[in-house]
């Protein structure tokens, strides 16, 4: 069964009887936009239905502000792509998922508004992911992140966004995490700490695309200088993979033009 934007005419009764007849065949939905307000009641009633039947989802993916606000577990032996935005506002919605359970699962995409937890057997084995993108709002996130990256050895492509203020540095060990398959790397980050910690402990060897995005403005221009440090010493370790395609802003100082400083850094 696709849908793919969901009405918010049919009733929940409907909905029910659509997917009883369907039998066991998993479910992909796609839920995208904004709900005008007269209408967020019928529509949060629809999505309430469709996480009841969360044990058939296949690929899923939910972009919009009245996500079901009740913790849920998502145990779907057939799902191999989720994805989840809501809007950033607090409180979050939870989301707690038994990768045990779901396996096959192959793209993991938690963005805003969205906590993730973990339940189940551990450690956690996620050898069929190859698409992660988390968003790091707080520092509570940040255990979850760790687990992610360390169960995930054949991950592809890898997009982060580091909100947390608490920096990285109680999960980043003194030897580099090794993420061989991994071709494109991107990562947005508020704290420059971040940024720096996450540079110097990942290793990746077949980096193809990279890109850097900052997320705030900054006092002292010696940041510019140690990003651009950190990300020399990056592709080092990385045994200077063969980058094809490289964007970088680069954190905005008040007062001078880093643009000029990065060209000046880049040609020594």
């Amino acid at each position: 069964e696709y849908l793919p934007v969901l009405p918010v005419s049919p009733t929940s009764h409907m909905l029910r009887t659509w997917f009883r007849n369907s039998q066991n065949i998993p479910l992909d939905i796609r839920v995208h936009g904004d709900i005008p307000r007269e209408q967020v009641l019928n529509f949060e009633s629809i999505v309430g239905v469709l996480f009841e039947y969360r044990n058939r989802w296949g690929m899923v993916s939910f972009h919009t502000d009245h996500l079901y606000s009740m913790n849920v577990v998502i145990s779907a032996k057939c799902l191999t792509s989720l994805s989840m935005n809501s809007t950033p506002l607090r409180p979050r919605r939870p989301i707690t998922i038994d990768f045990a359970t779901c396996s096959g699962l192959r793209h993991l995409e938690i963005r805003n508004g969205v906590g993730l937890a973990i339940c189940g057997r551990r450690p956690v084995h996620l050898e069929n992911l190859d698409f992660l993108c988390l968003h790091v709002e707080t520092d509570r996130d940040i255990p979850i992140f760790h687990q992610l990256l360390i169960a995930s050895p054949n991950l592809r492509t890898l997009e982060i966004d580091i909100m947390a203020h608490g920096g990285l540095s109680s999960l980043v060990t003194g030897s580099a995490l090794p993420l061989p398959f991994v071709t494109h790397l991107s990562i947005d980050a508020f704290i420059p700490k971040a940024i720096f910690e996450l540079l110097g402990w990942f290793e990746c060897p077949e980096l193809t695309h990279f890109t850097f995005n900052a997320l705030r403005t900054v006092n002292d221009l010696q940041i510019t200088k140690n990003f651009m440090m950190c990300f020399e010493q990056f592709l080092t370790r990385s045994r200077r993979p063969r980058l094809s395609s490289l964007s970088l802003k680069l954190f905005p100082h008040f007062e001078h033009d880093w643009r000029t400083e990065a060209r000046r850094l880049g040609s020594e």
